[in-house]
Protein backbone atom coordinates (compact mmCIF):
# COMPACT_ATOMS: atom_id res chain seq x y z
CA UNK A 1 0.00 0.00 0.00
CA UNK A 2 2.51 2.48 0.88
CA UNK A 3 4.61 1.47 -2.67
CA UNK A 4 1.51 2.28 -4.43
CA UNK A 5 1.30 5.57 -3.00
CA UNK A 6 4.84 6.86 -3.29
CA UNK A 7 5.32 9.16 -6.42
CA UNK A 8 8.53 7.91 -7.00
CA UNK A 9 7.49 4.40 -7.71
CA UNK A 10 4.65 5.02 -9.53
CA UNK A 11 4.88 7.88 -11.77
CA UNK A 12 7.69 10.65 -10.48
CA UNK A 13 11.17 9.63 -11.97
CA UNK A 14 14.19 10.11 -9.37
CA UNK A 15 16.91 12.04 -10.76
CA UNK A 16 19.30 8.34 -10.97
CA UNK A 17 16.16 7.39 -12.82
CA UNK A 18 15.70 10.01 -15.33
CA UNK A 19 19.20 9.61 -16.06
CA UNK A 20 19.04 5.74 -16.91
CA UNK A 21 15.85 6.70 -18.59
CA UNK A 22 17.82 9.26 -20.85
CA UNK A 23 20.43 7.99 -21.64
CA UNK A 24 18.85 4.23 -22.78
CA UNK A 25 16.14 6.40 -24.79
CA UNK A 26 18.94 7.96 -26.25
CA UNK A 27 20.93 4.46 -27.26
CA UNK A 28 17.37 3.31 -28.28
CA UNK A 29 16.67 5.70 -30.58
CA UNK A 30 20.18 5.79 -32.29
CA UNK A 31 20.64 2.13 -33.13
CA UNK A 32 16.71 2.31 -34.44
CA UNK A 33 16.33 5.04 -36.66
CA UNK A 34 14.30 3.67 -38.98
CA UNK A 35 12.05 1.65 -36.66
CA UNK A 36 9.06 3.91 -36.52
CA UNK A 37 7.57 2.15 -33.26
CA UNK A 38 10.64 2.22 -31.16
CA UNK A 39 11.08 5.88 -32.09
CA UNK A 40 7.81 6.81 -30.99
CA UNK A 41 8.32 5.05 -27.63
CA UNK A 42 11.61 7.30 -27.20
CA UNK A 43 9.18 10.23 -27.60
CA UNK A 44 6.84 9.28 -24.80
CA UNK A 45 9.98 8.39 -22.75
CA UNK A 46 12.03 12.12 -23.56
CA UNK A 47 8.78 13.52 -22.70
CA UNK A 48 8.31 11.63 -19.28
CA UNK A 49 12.04 12.14 -18.83
CA UNK A 50 11.87 16.11 -20.12
CA UNK A 51 9.05 16.20 -16.42
CA UNK A 52 12.14 15.54 -13.84
CA UNK A 53 14.15 18.38 -14.10
CA UNK A 54 11.24 20.98 -12.57
CA UNK A 55 11.16 18.40 -9.36
CA UNK A 56 13.02 19.60 -6.24
CA UNK A 57 15.08 16.61 -5.66
CA UNK A 58 16.40 16.66 -9.16
CA UNK A 59 17.77 20.73 -7.98
CA UNK A 60 18.89 18.88 -4.91
CA UNK A 61 21.30 16.34 -7.22
CA UNK A 62 22.43 19.06 -9.28
CA UNK A 63 23.55 21.36 -6.62
CA UNK A 64 25.13 18.65 -4.38
CA UNK A 65 26.86 16.99 -7.86
CA UNK A 66 28.12 20.09 -8.52
CA UNK A 67 29.49 20.88 -4.97
CA UNK A 68 30.98 17.14 -4.87
CA UNK A 69 32.63 16.81 -8.08
CA UNK A 70 33.76 20.43 -7.60
CA UNK A 71 32.64 21.12 -11.27
CA UNK A 72 29.11 21.96 -12.79
CA UNK A 73 27.03 19.32 -13.53
CA UNK A 74 26.31 18.99 -17.89
CA UNK A 75 23.57 19.79 -19.96
CA UNK A 76 22.33 16.79 -20.98
CA UNK A 77 20.92 15.92 -24.55
CA UNK A 78 17.90 13.94 -23.60
CA UNK A 79 16.79 17.03 -21.52
CA UNK A 80 15.40 19.96 -22.82
CA UNK A 81 17.76 23.01 -23.89
CA UNK A 82 18.67 24.31 -20.42
CA UNK A 83 17.27 22.29 -17.92
CA UNK A 84 20.58 21.63 -15.79
CA UNK A 85 20.86 25.48 -15.18
CA UNK A 86 17.30 26.10 -14.89
CA UNK A 87 17.39 23.92 -12.10
CA UNK A 88 20.96 25.01 -10.75
CA UNK A 89 18.88 28.79 -10.46
CA UNK A 90 15.79 27.32 -8.81
CA UNK A 91 17.59 25.82 -6.08
CA UNK A 92 19.62 29.16 -5.53
CA UNK A 93 16.68 30.81 -5.70
CA UNK A 94 14.72 28.07 -3.03
CA UNK A 95 17.37 29.11 -0.56
CA UNK A 96 17.23 32.32 -0.87
CA UNK A 97 13.62 32.55 -0.02
CA UNK A 98 14.13 30.32 2.54
CA UNK A 99 16.59 32.50 4.11
CA UNK A 100 14.07 35.19 4.15
CA UNK A 101 11.80 34.08 6.50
Amino acid sequence: MILERNPFATYLLTPRDAMLMGHLSAILRSQYPEDKKIQKQCDWVDKWVATSYELEVFERMVTELDSKFGEPVPEFTFLPEGAVESAREAAKSNRLDSSDK
